[in-house]
């Protein structure tokens, strides 16, 4: 399950509250349940895809030259973070995003910064359900 918010939905609302540990595809742990996972940090970040290669770069957002940027538009407790940073509930390509950084192990991991344009490339976070 994708870890992005939309206006009708987000991980806090569609995601199994696990009670069991969130681990990476090479078995890292990254939180104990989900608890764990929505305080504000995490153990390892997600920095890995599910091929288990790093994640790719997205480009220069935020005023940073190059970082491992994540769409998620959802804020470090799993909400919605706010309707104008979903790239209109990922529907257009206009107008702008909030995305994690997948090299982070505090909040910044979801909630990292907003601005630019939802036409940047990025990954996205995906959590077996």
């Amino acid at each position: 399950m994708a870890w992005l918010s939309t206006i009708q939905a987000s991980p806090a609302t569609r995601m199994t509250h696990a009670a069991v540990p969130y681990v990476l595809p090479n078995g890292v742990k990254i939180a104990d349940n989900w608890a764990d996972l929505v305080d504000g940090n995490i153990d390892h970040p997600i920095d890995i895809t599910e091929t288990g290669g790093p994640v790719p770069f997205g480009g220069p957002h935020c005023g940073l030259n190059a970082r491992a940027s994540v769409w998620t538009a959802t804020r470090k407790n799993g909400t919605l973070y706010d309707e104008f940073w979903s790239c209109s509930d990922w529907t257009k390509d206009s107008g702008s995003g909030l995305w994690g950084n997948a090299k982070e192990e505090d909040d910044d991991w979801t909630e990292s910064c907003t601005g630019d344009s939802c036409a940047r490339p990025s990954s996205i976070y995906c959590f077996q359900q």
